[in-house]
């Protein structure tokens, strides 16, 4: 078909920025920061507020400050509430954590570079201070798709929300029993929220599994019963009973290894 679209939000992000960015006063021009650039350029703002050093046991490590900083912006939180929660101990340096994620970010502008988190961060805030990109891109976009939804962070679930108000366009695919990224900002409340979010939305349960057999889903479906908030389903299969699931203890990775292909 013309005129797809597919790929990550990240990757969509990216063509968008370049297209629409200057309407928020970044450069079409701009390069992304890969790991290392990211990490390096926060290290010389840390050294500049004389942070930033192994031995600094007063201050957090250049590792801890990256992470609050990306956590914040993915789960749309603010950052000295991740401070309080994450490392209360520094508690008291949350001043000189809020400059030096400002002086970040103005080090980026001056540089006309932008971070991965920055490809959704601009994307979220030009769709929400310029109506006239947000209905562009309502228009050129008939239908949406998502799969993992489940996987998606909170900065992620309001773009789509934006992306889709009004036209409903959207379909997303996703298993709230398998949301597992929460270290990564990862939210379930996205899937669970989005009955209410897009009312009227029709739900589909996809119960039947090719993989595995009855007595590894009876397994399943007994613990996520003890899931406060879910869809509920029974899964079941076309595999046969099997034999029952075995808790085995292992010593160590390579004994783990040999006896599962063993």
């Amino acid at each position: 078909p013309q005129g797809l679209w597919g790929g990550t939000f990240h990757h969509v992000g990216h063509a968008l920025l370049r297209r629409y960015g200057s309407r928020i006063g970044i450069s079409p021009s701009f390069t992304i920061l890969d790991a290392d650039d990211n990490s390096e350029l926060l290290k010389s703002i840390m050294v500049e507020h004389g942070h930033g050093k192994k031995d600094d046991k007063y201050f957090p490590s250049v590792d801890v400050v990256e992470n609050l900083i990306s956590f914040a912006v993915n789960s749309v939180r603010p950052l000295p509430e991740l401070i309080e929660e994450w490392i209360p101990k520094h508690v008291d340096a949350t001043p000189e954590l809020l400059r030096i994620a400002a002086a970040f970010e103005q080090k980026k502008r001056e540089r006309n570079v932008v971070s991965f988190d920055d490809l959704l961060g601009f994307w979220l805030h030009i769709l929400r201070t310029r109506p006239e990109v947000r209905e562009n891109l309502g228009g050129k976009f008939d239908y949406i798709l998502i799969d993992e939804y489940q996987d998606t962070n909170r900065l992620q679930g309001l773009i789509v929300e934006e992306l889709a108000r009004g036209a409903k366009n959207i379909l997303v695919v996703g298993d709230d029993a398998q949301s597992i990224y929460a270290f990564r900002a990862a939210t379930v409340e996205n899937i669970m929220r989005f009955p209410e979010v897009f009312p009227g939305a029709r739900t589909f349960r996809l119960v039947q599994n090719y993989r595995s057999t009855q007595s590894i889903l009876d397994l399943a479906n007994a613990s996520i019963t003890c899931n406060r908030r879910q869809f509920e389903k029974e899964l079941r299969t076309v595999a046969g009973r099997g034999s029952k699931p075995e808790l085995v203890g292992c010593a160590s990775n390579h004994e783990e290894a040999r006896f599962i292909v063993g």
